[in-house]
């Protein structure tokens, strides 16, 4: 049985489809192992920034594939791009958006324990807490806190402003702060 060959694999042409090494065509593996690499680095804590964004597990590593996927349909551009993650989960925050207005479900429950990662009780507390705020809010606390992009990465990628982004977080801890204030409680 023939294996499938991986990027690292050279292909070789014989006849008169001859490929020129100084010229190589634009689809050699280089920006397919550069988008292997962007994927590895990436997806995972993508999709766990959207799962905490969009409050579902599975919904985020759905949005998170599709924002992979498109990202790799037009590589290029996006490996060009300042900040390629941000570009990917604002795409993915944009689809799930989208799957939630064509499926028209009601607000989808916190199931933050299958995003793959151990969670004290703080945690867990933080996680419902956070199903509390509207996406817009909850956006702005994963990119600034959980991804640590600053002020104007996070304002680049949502497409507004800094004073915007400034608002919403200052709104997000002050609700934040209150929801675990009383839990402890």
């Amino acid at each position: 049985m023939a294996s499938i060959p991986d990027a690292s694999t050279s292909l070789s042409v014989s006849g008169p489809c001859r490929v020129d090494d100084e010229n190589p065509p634009a689809w050699t593996a280089e920006p397919i192992r550069d988008f292997i690499d962007f994927h590895r680095a990436s997806r995972d804590q993508i999709a766990a920034a959207l799962a905490f964004t969009t409050g579902s597990a599975a919904l985020g590593a759905e949005a998170a594939d599709e924002a992979v996927a498109r990202a790799f349909a037009r590589w290029s551009a996006v490996a060009a791009m300042d900040n390629p993650s941000g570009w990917v989960y604002r795409t993915g925050l944009n689809w799930a958006r989208s799957w939630r207005r064509r499926h028209r479900r009601e607000k989808l429950g916190a199931d933050n324990h299958q995003i793959g990662v151990t969670v004290d009780r703080a945690d867990v507390d933080l996680a419902r807490a956070m199903t509390d705020l509207d996406d817009k809010h909850r956006a702005v606390v994963v990119l600034r806190y959980y991804l640590g992009h600053s002020t104007a990465d996070t304002a680049q990628i949502l497409a507004v402003s800094e004073g915007t982004v400034k608002s919403r977080l200052s709104r997000a801890l002050d609700k934040l702060h209150n929801a675990l204030e009383t839990d402890d409680d």
